[in-house]
């Protein structure tokens, strides 16, 4: 077996260059891998100031893109409704039912960028509170927290629109009902 730092080889390739020999070709130059190796640079430890905006930016960013999704999740619904009752048949109920599943999700990644926030708040908190700061103050006029705001208004929107999609179902289902329903009360009164 060759050693790594020099490979033989017998013959120049065609564009000038050397192909080196390796077990079971048998042709090239001479090629030479050097035995120093790169030099490394120890990691920077960023002060203590990086870290505090670092995080501070990050906690901002994950509070827009939650807020962000929010107002995505109401142009999804805003499309659900439209499209739901564009469309007759079948077709608004399936609507329906996969836009309130597209808003569960939604709301799922909003919860989750809301988890990640309130993970670096509790990183900043206690930092910020030393210069009467408070990161999250509890809202004032009595009313409950966005979050939990969210929280109601996304479920009555997802139970809405499954509420929407029964009503629909039953609309067009009807016509099959009645006569099923007519000929169950006719076996009935024999």
């Amino acid at each position: 077996m060759p050693s790594p730092s020099s490979i033989e080889s017998s013959s120049p390739a065609p564009n000038g260059g050397d192909i080196p020999n390796l077990p079971g070709l048998g042709r090239g130059n001479v090629l030479t891998i050097p035995e120093s190796p790169v030099p490394v640079e120890k990691p920077v430890v960023p002060s203590e100031n990086e870290v505090f905006r670092l995080l501070g930016t990050y906690w901002i960013y994950q509070d827009q893109i939650g807020w962000s999704r929010t107002q995505t999740l109401v142009a999804v619904e805003a499309g659900v409704l439209a499209g739901a009752f564009a469309k007759t048949g079948a077709l608004s109920v399936v609507i329906l039912i996969l836009g309130a599943l597209l808003v569960a999700y939604l709301y799922r990644l909003i919860l989750r960028d809301w988890q990640i926030r309130d993970s670096i708040g509790n990183k900043l908190g206690p930092i910020l509170n030393q210069y009467g700061v408070d990161l999250l103050p509890p809202p004032s006029s009595g009313l409950p927290r966005g979050r939990t705001l969210v929280r109601h208004i996304t479920w009555g929107v997802v139970f809405g629109n499954l509420l929407l999609a029964t009503i629909r179902l039953v609309e067009l289902s009807e016509p099959y009902l009645s006569t099923g329903v007519t000929a169950a009360a006719r076996w009935l009164l024999k």
